[in-house]
């Protein structure tokens, strides 16, 4: 498999991994523990048939969170077993983890990966919306990986647009 091939798997099955939380997580009806309360991934039964249709070749991520107490270490390592079951490989082999390991460092990954962070910052703080397609006002997944790719595409204009002065100047004083 291709690096950007990966790194795209990669960040795909994260966003997803992502908007479960974002959407799914509960707190448990357990007294709070020392560290305070625990989050559980719960999605609804209805939404666990419908993702099984929707995101078939991600629904084991779904599989593996729902029901459990979330950590940054079990919901990475949902994702990287999902990403390397992808590959036909097996996430506890050495050859994989320094593959994952590489992939995390390179700067597309942490570029694609903090793009996404500050989507979901604006969604968190208002000022993004996805337009919710389900009875329920949660979107769905599709929906939501639309909304990051509009957003995102937005970005890169606006990035874009920041550097027009300069290529407004005249050719000969770009080049002094």
């Amino acid at each position: 498999m291709q690096h950007a091939d990966l790194c795209s798997l990669l960040l795909h099955a994260l966003r997803y991994e992502h908007w479960l939380r974002f959407h799914f997580m509960d707190d448990p009806e357990s007294p709070e523990t020392e560290e305070g309360m625990e989050a559980v991934l719960h999605v609804p039964d209805e939404w666990l048939e419908l993702e099984r249709q929707e995101e078939p070749e991600l629904f084991p991520i779904l599989e593996e969170l729902q029901g459990n107490v979330l950590s940054m270490e079990r919901s990475r390592d949902a994702v990287f077993r999902h990403v390397a079951g992808c590959l036909g490989k097996h996430a506890a082999d050495s050859d994989f983890e320094a593959e994952m390991f590489e992939l995390v460092s390179d700067p597309d990954f942490r570029r694609g990966l903090d793009l996404f962070h500050g989507w979901v910052q604006e969604l968190a703080d208002g000022e993004e919306q996805v337009a919710a397609v389900h009875p329920s006002g949660i979107p769905l997944f599709s929906e939501w990986e639309r909304a990051f790719r509009a957003w995102a595409a937005r970005q890169a204009i606006g990035r874009v647009t920041t550097i027009t002065p300069y290529a407004d100047k005249p050719k000969e004083e770009r080049q002094a």
